[in-house]
Formats: structure tokens, C-alpha cells, sequence
């Protein structure tokens, strides 16, 4: 097949004058000019262009309009290693695709916007993504990566609205930025253990994922990581996991319950924001941390008006053990949407009553009385956005227990 040659040169104009630059193409006296160019050969073989690099062949730009295209894996005997930035971009009519083994990196942007495209086949050769080389692909419904993959860098899938399914390789160290962003049909991703980073907005909007299992190789979660993904019911997080970054759960609305590792030590603003539908103060609300006694997550949830239950290191919520304990422990509280809260406590051995006290102006005042049997307490209807310093005391023969009420209190925030 003939092929044609194309110079592509680089010319840089400056015009001075005074120091300032002029427009137009008018040259005054003083004005210096200078010029310097930059040959890069650019050969074509039928519909596409390439050009060498050490004896192998990038295809740099593909002009067919073929609906399916199998890239060639030779071009004049020479290997093909590479497809350029931006080569098969926005290609309207492509809507099937076969990468040829040999071929090592995609270039940023390489597939991006082929609005057509349905499928892809991507040999195991393939070391190297770029970025966004596949964003936009709204058609695009599965695609089996290469085993050598070690990250899958930022937008490489985003606003791939029909993508289904996507089985990542066991090598994946690092998921990057909306890397899956508005993705929003996929309902099945298996991270593979291995992973150790899943950046910002990596599956924000995935409106279709309903389970997901972090890996307890991951130690780093981005800023709404999981933001609006709304069929979301089941997460597992990593064991090591340290921060919850802001607004990772940000309008999960179907997700119930969250278990807080031991290992978490800070949770960000509006991590859980938006996650309830409680439609009265009767009805279970719909998410609840799980949380340690005394974690960095428990402390979140009073702070933030989160609904929480304590947990023991077997996903206990109930803990016979403790009711000889001198002091009652909060184990649960539940918010409303009318500016209430409850209280679940633990049973404190011999008990005849206990009472809900509140700090006012610097005195502790009960404000209700429950039996031995009620270790619950509902709070009339509350100023949003009030904080009130709580504390449980129990009767045990016949006198209370108001012994260290500052160490022993806890503070509600009202939504």
C-alpha cells in the first residue's frame, strides 16, 4: 500500500516592540523576529496515520469510518505498540473494535467520545492507559481489561452510561479519579485484593452498584468516592482504612448500616448527609453506623447527629457482659426528621430506675425517669441544630449513681 509523507512543523512568531507584543502583522522598526521548528514525519497507511519511534509504530490519528475495525498489529513489518492520543477520538461511527497483542499503551483520550461504540478487545499486552480513553462512550457495555493493568487511571470510564460489568485484573493497585464516574448502569465491580487506592469520585454516581467489598488492602478512599450511589445497600470497608473522606456516602439512600473499622481515626463532613427517609419519628430510620465504644467513629456520629449502634469486634449489639457494669453506656441513638432522638442504653446490674439527665447553665437537671425493665428514652420534639451534654444514671440500691458525670457524658446534636 502507498504511503504518504506529511512534514508537521512547529513555527513561533515573536514580536517585541517596546516590550510590549503587537497584533496584526505589521513589523515596526525594533521589532525582532524569531522562528524555530520541530519535524515530526507522519506517515499513513490506508485510513490511519502513525508515526516510528525506535523502530515501532504509533498510530496517531485513524480517518476510516468502518463500524468495525480490527487494528492492524504490523505496519511495513514494524510492530504496532501504541494507539496516540486522541487517534480513534470521537469516531461516530465505530462501534466494535479489536486491539491487536503487541500493542502496550492506549494514549490519553484514544477511544474518547466514539458514541457508538459497543465493545472492546483489549490484549493482555496492554501495560498502559491514559486518561479518559474510554469517557464517553455512552454506548459501551462491557469491556475485559488486560492482566498487566496496574491502575486504572482518571476518567478512564466516566459518563460510560451503559457500561454493565467490568472484571478488573488482580494486578489493579490504584482506581483514579471518576474512573467510573456516571457509570450508570454498572451494577456489578469486584475490587481485587491488591488494591491499596480508590480516588475521588471514583464511582460517584453508579446508580445501579447495590454491594460492593473494599479490600483490606485499601488505605486511601477520595472525596465522595461513592457519592449518589443510590441503589447502594451493602458496603464492607477495609480493615485499614484510617479516614472516610468527605461526602463518600453522600446520598446513599439505600444504604442501612455501616460497619466503622477499629482502624478508622477520622470521618469527614457529609459523609453520611442525606443517607435517611424516615417519614416519622416512629419508623426505624434507614442508615446506622456500627460503631466500637469510645471509637473515632462513635465520637462522629454524637458530633454529627448520625444514627449509631456500639458494636463489640464480632459485630455484637448486645452485651450481657456489661450490664454488671457500674455505669449505663450508651449503646445506640436514632434521629428523626422532627428534631428529636432516642437512646438505647445498657442494663446496669440491680438497677431500680434510671434517669436522662441534661446539663443547664452548668447543673445537671433530669428530665425523665424510666424503670428497670426501660432502657430506652425518646426526647420530646427539640430546636434544630441544638447540642445538649447527656448523661444515664442509674439507681442501685436505693441511690443514684452521680459519680464523674463529666468523663460520663455525651453529646447529642439535633438535626
Amino acid at each position: 500500500m502507498n504511503k504518504k509523507r506529511f512534514t508537521s512543523g512547529l513555527l513561533a512568531l515573536t514580536l517585541v516592540f517596546g516590550g510590549t507584543a503587537l497584533p496584526g502583522a505589521v513589523v515596526y522598526s525594533g521589532v525582532t523576529a524569531s522562528a524555530a521548528s520541530s519535524d515530526t514525519e507522519v506517515l499513513t497507511y490506508g485510513d490511519y496515520e502513525y508515526t516510528l519511534d525506535n523502530g515501532t509504530v504509533e498510530i496517531t490519528k485513524y480517518n476510516g469510518t468502518d463500524e468495525v475495525v480490527d487494528i492492524p498489529a504490523e505496519i511495513d513489518g514494524l510492530a504496532v505498540t501504541s494507539i496516540g492520543r486522541r487517534a480513534f477520538y470521537e469516531c461516530g461511527d465505530l462501534l466494535e473494535v479489536k486491539i491487536p497483542d503487541g500493542v502496550k499503551n492506549l494514549g490519553a483520550q484514544s477511544f474518547c467520545s466514539c458514541k457508538k461504540l459497543i465493545k472492546v478487545e483489549m490484549p493482555d499486552s496492554v501495560e498502559t492507559l491514559g486518561g479518559s480513553v474510554f469517557a464517553t462512550c455512552i454506548a459501551l457495555e462491557r469491556v475485559t481489561l488486560s492482566s498487566k493493568l496496574t491502575e486504572i487511571e482518571i476518567a478512564t470510564f466516566d459518563g460510560c452510561e451503559n457500561l454493565t460489568d467490568v472484571e478488573l485484573p488482580s494486578g489493579i493497585k490504584s482506581i483514579g479519579e471518576a474512573a467510573f464516574r456516571a457509570c450508570y448502569n454498572l451494577d456489578n465491580i469486584n475490587l481485587p485484593d491488591g488494591l491499596e487506592t480508590i480516588k475521588d469520585y471514583a464511582f460517584q454516581n453508579c446508580k445501579k452498584i447495590v454491594s460492593i467489598s473494599i479490600p483490606d488492602t485499601v488505605t486511601y478512599i477520595g472525596t465522595m468516592a461513592f457519592y449518589a450511589c443510590t441503589s447502594l445497600e451493602d458496603v464492607k470497608l477495609s480493615s485499614n482504612v484510617d479516614y472516610i473522606n468527605n461526602s463518600n456516602f453522600y446520598r446513599c439512600t439505600s444504604l442501612k448500616e455501616l460497619v466503622a473499622p477499629a482502624s478508622l481515626k477520622k470521618i469527614g463532613g457529609n459523609t453520611f448527609t442525606n443517607n435517611y427517609r424516615s417519614e416519622n419519628e416512629n419508623k426505624e430510620p434507614s442508615f446506622t453506623l456500627k460503631c466500637y465504644n469510645g471509637s473515632a467513629a462513635e465520637k462522629h456520629a454524637l458530633a454529627n447527629a448520625t444514627n449509631f449502634k456500639v458494636i463489640d469486634i464480632e459485630n455484637r449489639t448486645e452485651f450481657p457482659e456489661l450490664r454488671e457494669a457500674k455505669f449505663a453506656k450508651v449503646a445506640r441513638i436514632n434521629y428523626s426528621d422532627y428534631f428529636q432522638f432516642r437512646l438505647n442504653w445498657t442494663e446496669v446490674e440491680g438497677a431500680q430506675q434510671y434517669g436522662v439527665a441534661v446539663n443547664l447553665a452548668g447543673k445537671w437537671k433530669v428530665q425523665a425517669y424510666t424503670d428497670a425493665k426501660t432502657t430506652t428514652f425518646t426526647s420530646p420534639k427539640l430546636k434544630a441544630g441544638s447540642k445538649y451534654d447527656v448523661v444515664i444514671c442509674a439507681k442501685v440500691n436505693g441511690k443514684w449513681d452521680t459519680s464523674d458525670l463529666a468523663n460520663r457524658a455525651f453529646t447529642i446534636a439535633v438535626k
